[in-house]
């Protein structure tokens, strides 16, 4: 599905910035898109539930409006090209989605690296992983300082590389460097791995899926079930998986 909007304006948004976004839009007022977007792209609900434990809110209206939501990720893949060398960036990460990609093979979604080693504006996180990131040429990805006129964060360097790529992981043991390092509950960091990431050549074929009211309702009540860290009912939480299936397949495809 093809973004309607300027694939720099998608972009933007997804880096945070919604200086020129609607205020009032649910899903374009949303500073901090990526949460949910993300989320979207992994399965299961683990990541889900960490990053609410973690005080960050999933919006439903990229449920609502899933149209726009393939759109948006349609438009910030648009802005990518493949990489022509071998670079090394780093990432901090929360143990259960760096636990989701190893069980995948692959980074099942958008990842936000800097060339400028671990920020620690993400220590915000529980259980950390620090992952030292080699992307590997053909990697689909883009330097947001390089696209992005008056990008709002300069100082972070950020490298977006595009989801469902394949990895290989190599752990070892934390570096000294680090041992100061607290997530924010006070615990060090878990594990230091290094990463390889290679280019993603997944096409698989699907049938689409179509969500009526009903669907896209149960979906959007599974949401806010897990915002307010409850139990999700099982035909509920089939169909939010089921949703994301789609969105994953779309992706793929």
């Amino acid at each position: 599905m093809r973004s309607k909007r300027d694939p720099l304006s998608d972009l933007k948004f997804y880096s945070g910035d919604i200086r020129n976004e609607d205020p009032i839009d649910p899903l374009f007022s949303d500073s901090k898109a990526y949460v949910t977007l993300n989320a979207l792209l992994f399965d299961g609900i683990e990541t889900e539930k960490a990053r609410v434990q973690e005080g960050r809110r999933l919006n439903p209206a990229f449920i609502i409006r899933y149209g726009d939501t393939l759109s948006l990720i349609h438009g910030i893949l648009s802005c990518m090209k493949p990489i022509e060398r071998e670079t090394v960036v780093y990432r901090v990460e929360r143990l259960v989605d760096y636990q989701k990609f190893v069980q995948a093979g692959m980074m099942t979604s958008f990842i936000s690296c800097s060339d400028r080693e671990f920020l620690d504006s993400y220590t915000d996180k529980a259980d950390l992983v620090f992952m030292e990131v080699h992307v590997k040429p053909g990697v689909l990805c883009v330097h947001l300082e390089d696209e992005l006129e008056d990008y709002l964060k300069q100082d972070e360097h950020e490298l977006l590389i595009s989801p469902y790529c394949p990895i290989r992981v190599k752990q070892t043991s934390v570096p000294e460097q680090y041992s100061a390092v607290r997530d924010r509950n006070g615990n060090p960091v878990c594990i230091y791995t290094s990463v390889d990431v290679y280019p993603a050549f997944l096409h698989e074929t699907y049938a689409p899926v179509c969500f009526d009211q009903n669907l896209i309702d149960r979906c959007c009540k599974a949401i806010d079930l897990l915002n307010s860290q409850e139990t999700v009912d099982d035909q509920d939480l089939q169909t939010y998986l089921s949703f994301k299936k789609m969105i994953h397949n779309t992706v793929k495809k």
